[in-house]
C-alpha cells in the first residue's frame, strides 16, 4: 500500500530529497565546521588529556589568528559544546576557558 497513482512513496520521497536537495561546494567551508575538525583532531591527538589539560591543548590550537569578534565567537561555542560530551560536565559545573592556564 505505499503506492501513490502507481508511483512508490519511497521513490516520490528519493526524488523529492534529489530534487531539493541544495549542493554545497566543496570548497566552501562554515566557521564552525573548521572548528569541529580542528577540536577533533586535538581529541584525538590527546584522548587521555583532563579537563584543563584539554582546554590548554585547545586553546594552543586556535585556528583563526586573532581571538576577535564572530570566529572567536563560535570557536568558544564549539568548544563548550565539544568539551560538555567529551567529559560529561554539566553548564554550571563547566571551567572558563582560560580557567587553570595561568599560575597566580
Amino acid at each position: 500500500m505505499n503506492n501513490y497513482f502507481g508511483v512508490s512513496v519511497t521513490n516520490l520521497h528519493e526524488r523529492w530529497i534529489a530534487e531539493h536537495r541544495v549542493e554545497q561546494n566543496p570548497m566552501r567551508s562554515t566557521w564552525r565546521d573548521s572548528a569541529n575538525k580542528v577540536i577533533n583532531r586535538v581529541f584525538a591527538d590527546y584522548p587521555d588529556a583532563t579537563e584543563q589539560e584539554m582546554r590548554k591543548h585547545l586553546r594552543d590550537a586556535y585556528p583563526f589568528g586573532e581571538r576577535a569578534m564572530h570566529p572567536y565567537k563560535i570557536w568558544c561555542d564549539a568548544v563548550k559544546k565539544a568539551m560538555r560530551m567529551k567529559y560529561r560536565i554539566q553548564p554550571g559545573e563547566q571551567l572558563e576557558i582560560t580557567e587553570g592556564l595561568f599560575k597566580p
